[in-house]
Order: C-alpha cells, then sequence, then structure tokens
C-alpha cells in the first residue's frame, strides 16, 4: 500500500514583504496621479476665471489719476497661460541686430498695495516697479509679469509695451499698475518678471520672489472679495416702540430748549 505524504509548505517571509511593498508603490501612484489630476484641474479653472485690468508706463511718463483708471478699466489683460507656453514673438526692432549681443540684467523691483475695502489685510490693487539694466549701450526690451498663488503655478498676468532702457540708468524704471477683478481669493501671491528682447524668444533676465522679498507672498484679493458686509438688524416687536420713545424723546428735548430760550 502506497502512503502518500502531503507537506506543507513554508510561506517565504520575503515574498510577503514584496507584495506588501508592491502594493504600497501602487496606492502611491495612485494618490500622485489623483493630486495631479486635480492641480491640473485647479489650473485649468484658474486659466478660465482670472481676469485683471493692468497698464504700464515708464516710470518717469506720469500720467493723470483719471487716465491711469481709464487705462485700467479696458480688458483683460491676463491670458493667464502657464508660464513656459509664450508664444513665439515676432519683429526685430532697429534697435536690435539679428543676433543679441547685450547682457540684461533687472536691478531691483518694488510693490506698493492699493485698496482695501473691507479692511481684512488683502488688497485689489497693486502697482510693480523694476529697473531693467543693459551692459552698455541702448535697448529695446519688454517684460512678461507672472503671478503664483501660495507657491502654485506661474500664470501670466500682463505683458508690457517695448520700451527703451540706456545702460545701469536708473531714469528708466518701468511701472505697472493692475486691478484684480475676479478669479483671485484671498491668498499670498508671488510676482516673477521674465525680460524679452523683441525679435528674440529667449528670456534674457529673470527677477523673481526668489531675489526680491518685495515681490514675495502679496496679500492679495479681487474686488469680488472686497467688500463690505451690512447688517441691518429690524425687530418687528419693539420697532414700534423704540420709534414712538425716540420721537417722544425728541418733542421733550424741543420742550426743554424752547423753556430754556425763554427764560
Amino acid at each position: 500500500m502506497t502512503h502518500i505524504k502531503k507537506i506543507r509548505a513554508k510561506k517565504s517571509i520575503f515574498s510577503g514583504y514584496l507584495w506588501f511593498f508592491v502594493y504600497l508603490l501602487v496606492a502611491l501612484a495612485c494618490i500622485n496621479l489623483v493630486f495631479a489630476t486635480q492641480v491640473a484641474a485647479q489650473t485649468a479653472t484658474a486659466e478660465n476665471s482670472r481676469v485683471s485690468y493692468s497698464s504700464g508706463k515708464m516710470r518717469g511718463a506720469e500720467a493723470g489719476a483719471d487716465n491711469q483708471q481709464e487705462q485700467l478699466k479696458k480688458t483683460n489683460t491676463a491670458t493667464n497661460k502657464v508660464r513656459g507656453a509664450k508664444p513665439a514673438s515676432s519683429g526685430v526692432t532697429s534697435l536690435n541686430a539679428v543676433v543679441s549681443l547685450h547682457d540684461f540684467a533687472i536691478f531691483d523691483a518694488s510693490t506698493e498695495l492699493a485698496r482695501d475695502i473691507d479692511g481684512d489685510g488683502y488688497f485689489r490693487e497693486f502697482t510693480l516697479v523694476f529697473d531693467a539694466d543693459v551692459s552698455s549701450g541702448v535697448a529695446e526690451v519688454y517684460a512678461e509679469i507672472y503671478l503664483s498663488q501660495d507657491g502654485g503655478p506661474w500664470l501670466h498676468h500682463f505683458t508690457t509695451d517695448v520700451f527703451t532702457i540706456v545702460g545701469d540708468s536708473s531714469e528708466d524704471q518701468y511701472e505697472v499698475n493692475s486691478s484684480l477683478v475676479e478669479g483671485f481669493p484671498s491668498d499670498h501671491y508671488d510676482i516673477l518678471i521674465d525680460l524679452y528682447e523683441p525679435g528674440f524668444d529667449e528670456i534674457v533676465a529673470t527677477y523673481s520672489s526668489d531675489d526680491n522679498n518685495a515681490l514675495y507672498a502679496l496679500p492679495l484679493e479681487d474686488a469680488t472679495y472686497d467688500v463690505v458686509e451690512v447688517i441691518v438688524i429690524h425687530d418687528d416687536d419693539n420697532g414700534g416702540s423704540f420709534s414712538w420713545g425716540l420721537m417722544l424723546a425728541g418733542a421733550v428735548l424741543l420742550a426743554v430748549r424752547r423753556e430754556i430760550a425763554m427764560t
């Protein structure tokens, strides 16, 4: 008679750990996919919803307050495209050769906040001033301005006109005035400036919140968040008696004044 002996195979501890790490990697991949999808959705929403009115000018070219406000009331000046998606520039100006022979830098920048109607510490308007320099001579440049909400992606905010800079002069500073209309919830925003030569696609200088704290964590919000809530309390039960009491007090005060006047 043949006896068949069953042998129970021992499970490998290594095999158990291997499957655990496989499951862990799959879970992490799913979490990253969900997070990336949410970020992409938020970015797409921001691209479609942000509206701001901006105007720019050389700092020395002073414009009247009324004219500045009219410039701010034009169309939306933000494309909200993510930095890096800039289309190629066109045209070469008379001051730029076929090949750029200049070295550029942004020496300094400053910001000023304005209009906090509800007094919550977040502002709906800001002014950016920056000083671009060229290694020698004269050059024409323009700048792309980007905003980042709380460390998020850099989204296009404004494109300046082409303006002329002279060496390292501080007399050629450029000023950008912005009014946030909608799509900017109350938060802290960073600013980045990319400098270009007309006719060239490459960035010739970059300046951001990493270089200057004046461009870091600006407390901003759009006009839809900057509102004052008015609370009206109406008491139907006591409203009548209060009104009669107020009228009676007024009559007594008037009688006293007349008595004093007669004496």
